[in-house]
């Protein structure tokens, strides 16, 4: 046998090991099965039932008042650096549905959906006297909230980039501030009836 036949397996564990081994799933839940421990809702600003593969929410005007005019919010923790987010929403008379990611300092980026288009700020740094970057504004060309439609959501965090797809829109930002290691992130409303489901993370890191 020559000793390239016999080197041909070798190489091709060495090639396979040095390979990138693909999205990995951090989370997935479709309020289906057994509740993720990363799923924490925060029941101090509104309730939330689970049926029929979603969580739905109905405003509550007494706690939203005593939470600063904050509605309800469901959060996860969960550590990652560059991922790809997805998940589905219905909105009904909602004033604003807001997706917020955070770390261990402070905000890092969130966006805001309301008749009047869509918002997305970011944050250079969590340093106290950051404010947030606004990289598009409800008055720029931007879909709007789709009432009683489920409307589906994708953010693809890579470094700073991030791409947000709305539906059929998509768009890619970037601020230098994006590329740290995010711990949580909450999905919200404000105003309304709302549902999410099929809330979803891959790692879009190589494994080694």
């Amino acid at each position: 046998m020559k000793a390239s036949a016999l080197l041909r397996p070798t190489l091709l564990l060495l090639l396979a090991l040095t390979l990138p081994l693909g999205a990995a799933v951090l989370l997935e839940d479709n309020f289906r099965s057994a509740a993720p421990p990363q799923r924490k809702p925060a029941t101090a600003r509104g309730e939330w039932k689970i049926a029929e593969g979603m969580a739905t929410s109905i405003h509550n005007d007494e706690l939203y008042k005593k939470n600063k005019n904050h509605g309800a919010v469901m959060w996860y923790d969960l550590n990652f650096r560059d991922a790809v987010l997805t998940f589905s929403f219905r909105a009904e008379r909602c004033q604003t549905v807001g997706f917020t990611l955070n770390n261990a300092k402070g905000h890092v980026f969130r966006f805001r959906q309301t008749d009047a288009g869509l918002d997305v700020l970011a944050w250079a740094s969590q340093d106290k006297d950051t404010k947030a970057t606004p990289l598009h504004r409800a008055d720029d060309k931007g879909p709007a909230l789709a009432h009683g439609k489920w409307t589906n959501f994708e953010l693809r965090f890579a470094g700073p980039k991030v791409t947000v797809t709305v539906g059929d829109y998509r768009r890619t930002y970037e601020n230098a501030g994006l590329a740290v290691e995010k711990s949580r992130f909450g999905i919200s409303y404000d105003l309304g009836a709302f549902s999410v489901r099929d809330v979803k993370v891959e790692s879009v890191e190589a494994k080694p």
